[in-house]
């Protein structure tokens, strides 16, 4: 008969027991899962760091050296008095626009302007990129504009998407509402030359075809000639929607939505 110390011998390898080696190498197994996993969070962390940095510098806006000259609208701190106040202006020109043609306002966005080209391109507005621009998350709506704007056209036009959003509800805006169809609103009032549909006439398969360009990838192409026709033909499938539903709000309409109507079936 073996002893308890022979029958330990007999289970070992190298000299040390098998249940040592197991248990290194489960300790090794997970310090390798470990390991991976923390590379995988920190590679997600740097690119949503770099990605979504605009939409924290927005949420964060109150805590900076920009001036919060009326609630919720902030000045960089470089930017002249005659100038904040030409921007002031113009922002109430936009929303007098949305609000002719939709009706009252329920949104009430935290407004961003920048004038240093560091703010410029901290809040998404570098070179080449557009001078207005709207982020919409579920904790908040934020238009960000450029000192340098004199386009009204462009700020009613993305501050009608934060007004959408505001009415039809943060998930509804992301998940149900095509495409062609917010960009058709916001449309109306961007009266931008180049997009007026008085001055073109919109064949019906035109608009029939725009209407299936449901993704932002579909509607905005690599084309930029392409991009401009779908916006002109949107433009143009909105304006008979709410001419058809003249007796009845758009924020009617939203309100069916909201409620569980599918967008289709509600104009």
């Amino acid at each position: 008969m073996l002893s308890g110390s022979d029958s330990v011998l007999t289970c070992c390898r190298n000299g040390q027991p098998y249940v040592n080696l197991y248990s290194n190498q489960m300790y090794k197994f997970i310090m390798f899962g470990i390991g991976i996993f923390t590379t995988i969070f920190v590679m997600f962390f740097v690119y949503a760091a770099y990605k979504y940095s605009r939409i924290f510098w927005c949420a964060t806006v109150g805590f900076s050296n920009f001036n919060e000259v009326e609630n919720n609208i902030f000045i960089d701190s470089a930017l002249e008095n005659s100038e904040s106040e030409r921007l002031l202006i113009l922002i109430n020109q936009a929303k007098s626009r949305i609000t002719n043609q939709y009706g009252i306002m329920a949104s009430s966005p935290v407004i961003i302007v920048v004038d240093s080209q560091i703010n410029h391109n901290r809040y998404g507005l570098g070179p080449g990129r557009q001078t207005v621009r709207a982020y919409i998350t579920p904790w908040g709506k934020y238009l960000v504009i450029s000192s340098r704007t004199q386009d009204i056209d462009l700020l009613a036009h993305e501050y009608c998407h934060i007004e959408i959003a505001e009415q039809l509800g943060y998930l509804v805006f992301k998940t149900k509402l095509p495409v062609w169809l917010d960009e058709g609103l916001a449309m109306q009032v961007d009266y931008r030359e180049g997009f007026r549909i008085e001055n073109q006439p919109i064949n019906p398969i035109e608009i029939n075809r725009v209407k299936t360009l449901d993704r932002s990838c579909d509607f905005f192409t690599r084309n930029g000639e392409q991009t401009n026709r779908n916006i002109i033909a949107a433009k143009a499938a909105v304006y008979e929607i709410l001419d058809q539903h003249s007796k009845m709000s758009l924020y009617d309409l939203f309100s069916k939505v909201r409620n569980g109507k599918d967008i289709a079936d509600a104009y």
